[in-house]
């Protein structure tokens, strides 16, 4: 039995354990009733004595019985008109639910402009009587300024969604989507190539996958997958940290056409070097020295060679202050061609 029939069936029994619920309380209720209005004839034994009926009828609709019946009528009028209690419940569920998914919006929305400016979320203090509560809170509290349904719904205490955790799993849920995008892209690009940098984080090594691919609309994208820790700076560490992340991915069975590296032995070497260890599964994969990392070379040994390109008499911290501002505009300009 499939899963939708399953659950067919399971709506259907509750349903019936409902009315039947409803049908045996009803059934209790009225023994109640006859029990208290026993001198009730028109209910009971009948009625004949016509000539003083409209006494009787008087002294009928006095009674529980008649009281309790005239509810009961209105009552199944009103199904008529608004359903049963399953349907208004019903009802009732699919309104809650078209509520919260109208709030889910906004903040989904403040979420992908945070993420998209490259803002940061939170703030030192988002306590109710601070004056800052970080860029998320502040912006949630200018929509409501602003937004008429904001203005009028409440969301449960216990399900604001406003809670760092919450912000964290939004924050998830929206690179997941943009994640899957970006691999629906390159496989539908069918080759692709990657560029691969490492850092140091503290005293953390982290490895840094981007990707560059032409989208079937004939642009070049390119695409940052994520950050992997390094466990060691040798070789086969760095390729088989890039294999997994791609595997991981979904993408490593593609063709990979390029590899792009600084120019580090590690990974330059033709031998056991990152880019030959790559290329034993990636055949294809022609190694390119980053044209951002050469031309922060030369700009620093120009600065270095020229004495009109120092200023003055810079000491040895300035002039690696330079040399880090040199790395920066490298990468731009790199990156914009």
């Amino acid at each position: 039995m499939k899963k939708g029939e399953q659950e067919k069936g399971t709506h259907k029994k509750e349903i019936q354990q409902i009315r039947t619920t409803m049908n045996r309380n009803i059934r209790t209720d009225k023994s109640q009733w006859q029990s208290r209005d026993q001198r009730d004839t028109l209910t009971t034994s009948g009625y004949t004595n016509w000539k003083r009926a409209l006494d009787y009828f008087r002294e009928h609709e006095k009674s529980n019985i008649h009281k309790a019946s005239i509810i009961l009528w209105k009552s199944f009028k009103a199904t008529h008109v608004h359903g049963d209690i399953t349907q208004q419940l019903h009802a009732a569920n699919v309104s809650e639910i078209q509520e919260r998914r109208e709030y889910l919006k906004r903040i989904a929305a403040v979420t992908a402009f945070l993420g998209k400016q490259g803002i940061a979320f939170r703030g030192h203090n988002e306590a109710a009587e601070s004056d800052n509560k970080g860029n998320f809170m502040e912006c949630m509290k200018l929509l409501e300024n602003v937004d008429p349904f904001l203005q009028t719904y409440k969301p449960p205490s216990c399900v604001t969604y406003l809670s760092p955790s919450s912000q964290n799993e939004m924050i998830e849920s929206t690179a997941n989507v943009i994640m899957a995008r970006i691999i629906s892209e390159i496989k539908e690009a069918k080759m692709y190539s990657v560029m691969v940098d490492e850092a140091r984080d503290n005293h953390t090594e982290q490895l840094a996958l981007c990707v560059r691919y032409v989208n079937p609309q004939g642009s070049v994208k390119e695409r940052f997958l994520g950050l992997s820790q390094l466990a060691a700076f040798d070789a086969k560490t760095i390729t088989d940290t890039i294999e997994q992340l791609l595997d991981k991915l979904g993408i490593g069975h593609l063709k990979c056409v390029a590899q792009s590296y600084d120019g580090a032995a590690v990974m330059s070497v033709k031998v056991r070097g990152v880019q030959a260890r790559f290329r034993e599964k990636h055949p294809e994969a022609l190694y390119v020295h980053c044209y951002a990392h050469e031309l922060n070379l030369v700009l620093c040994a120009t600065c270095k060679a020229i004495p009109e390109a120092q200023i003055g008499n810079i000491s040895e911290t300035a002039r690696g202050k330079g040399q880090t501002t040199c790395s920066a505009v490298a990468h731009s300009l790199g990156m914009s061609n």
